[in-house]
């Protein structure tokens, strides 16, 4: 019983290592794949990272405004943030062009698109996981 015990709480410890070591290297696109990928010429290469940073910076702000305020937004807010974001995204796409052509933005995008199916998927993988860690024992078994 007490090995069992053992057993469990570190394999519990081994896993939560694991998926904090996974947060660290997830959630940030590889620029430079993604400077190869749509041949961009090297003097474009800052101007390109120069304008993803300032709309990460944007986004940032925006996330950090809606956690201050800590309150559920009504579906007039929501359609307006919705719109807000969309008019961003459209200023982010003509800042971009001033760099990429109609090819290197269209690639961008896919690859972004790619980068964001696989990082909700990888999300929702990590919400299921968590969520058999902390299921109750079943009926007869117990806790230690």
């Amino acid at each position: 019983m007490k090995k069992s015990a053992i057993f469990i709480i570190l394999t519990t410890f081994i896993s939560n290592m694991a998926l904090a070591e996974m947060d660290e290297k997830r959630q940030k696109p590889d620029i430079d794949a993604i400077i190869a990928e749509i041949k961009l010429d090297s003097s474009k290469v800052e101007k390109f990272k120069a304008i993803l940073e300032e709309q990460k910076q944007a986004m940032q702000t925006k996330r950090e405004q809606r956690r201050e305020k800590k309150q559920e937004m009504s579906r007039e807010q929501r359609m307006e943030a919705r719109k807000d974001m969309e008019a961003q995204r459209d200023a982010m796409d003509e800042k971009l062009l001033t760099v990429l052509n109609y090819e290197q933005l269209y690639k961008f995008k896919k690859y972004m698109r790619q980068f964001h199916k696989k990082n909700m998927e990888m999300r929702k993988d990590r919400q299921k996981d968590k969520g058999k860690d902390r299921q109750k024992p079943e009926q007869g078994e117990s806790r230690n």
